[in-house]
């Protein structure tokens, strides 16, 4: 794709904002069936997201746009394969968040006030997980402090 970087450089670079940045919510954005995208290749970009501490996967298909270079390239991937890379990321990704959940289970974060109900506030935390707060008082907008967030919303 003409990026000035490559896995290597990116693996490293997450990493070393991981080990620096306690907590910290990492995300990244994944295109498969890039032309020429191999199964080799594919294989490779699971094993470096796998090892990699991110919170958040966004997965989307290449799709062709007139007029790009690439859209006139050989080795164009079929719809089927692409579907079926994504599926298969979409799936890591989910076993990502959850573990990252689990990884801020008992650790005090700073939440904003989203909404609330009766007994109930919604908020964000400053790494991007959203907790329910049973019983908290805050009004929509007021920062507080949480201790272990509860389950993602999706299990």
């Amino acid at each position: 794709m003409g990026r000035p970087y490559d896995a290597a450089f990116f693996g490293a670079l997450v990493s070393r904002v991981a080990a620096r940045i306690p907590g910290v919510a990492i995300g990244a954005d994944v295109m498969v069936g890039f032309p020429g995208e191999s199964d080799e290749a594919f294989a490779h970009t699971v094993r470096l997201l796998e090892a990699l501490p991110l919170a958040y996967l966004h997965v989307f298909r290449y799709s062709r746009r007139p007029g790009t270079p690439a859209a006139t390239w050989p080795d164009q991937v079929p719809s089927a394969v692409k579907k079926q890379r994504s599926a298969l990321l979409r799936e890591l990704a989910q076993a990502k968040s959850r573990e990252f959940w689990r990884s801020q289970e008992r650790h005090e974060l700073q939440v904003i006030v989203e909404r609330r109900s009766e007994d109930t506030v919604v908020g964000l935390s400053d790494n991007y997980l959203e907790l329910e707060l049973p019983g908290c008082a805050a009004a929509r907008g007021e920062l507080v402090w949480a201790i272990r967030p509860c389950a993602p919303r999706d299990g």
